[in-house]
């Protein structure tokens, strides 16, 4: 039987907690983007740094599976906020945020407000972090991000804040 497991993770950088999720359980956090810490972002595909957000306001989640999984990777962004989600592997480092980029995403399906990284496969072995972050310079908004995996097994673990590493297995 597969377990589906979730992990949301909410902008203030902390997290309540991480659950074994059976079909639609969930557990959820909000955040708020604000100003203070910047960077200059990537593009959406992690090809070049970005000409328009410059010094956008960010989040990092840093976070792992305990086991291989099969991911998604949603958020949701509202107040006037049009947010970017992106995911870097064995590190991030906002003075070279090229560097360990695995995928990204302005725009989900549903347009502007959402952001959406589909079918992306994370090894237990690896450290991930999420950044979250807003399209243009100043923007501040609230936003809900979720982490959701496929696996036989446990669940993702993560760092109880923001500036923590991830639980060592």
């Amino acid at each position: 039987m597969t377990k589906r497991l979730a992990l949301f993770v909410g902008l203030t950088g902390m997290l309540i907690g991480s659950t074994d999720l059976v079909a639609d359980g969930a557990h959820s956090i909000f955040g708020r983007v604000k100003a203070g810490t910047t960077f200059n972002r990537p593009v959406e595909d992690g090809s070049a740094l970005s000409g328009i957000g410059t010094a956008v306001n960010y989040t990092v989640q840093p976070f792992y599976p305990s086991v291989d999984s099969h991911c998604w990777i949603r958020s949701t962004q509202w107040g006037g906020v049009n947010g970017m989600i992106f995911l870097y592997g064995g590190g991030f480092d906002p003075a070279s945020p090229l560097a360990n980029f695995i995928a990204g995403d302005d725009n989900g399906d549903t347009g502007v407000g959402t952001s959406e990284i589909e079918d992306v496969d994370l090894s237990f072995s690896g450290t991930y972090y999420l950044v979250t972050t807003t399209y243009t310079d100043g923007e501040i908004g609230n936003y809900l991000n979720t982490i959701e995996c496929e696996s036989s097994d446990s669940p993702a673990e993560t760092g109880t804040a923001a500036t923590e590493y991830p639980v060592v297995r």
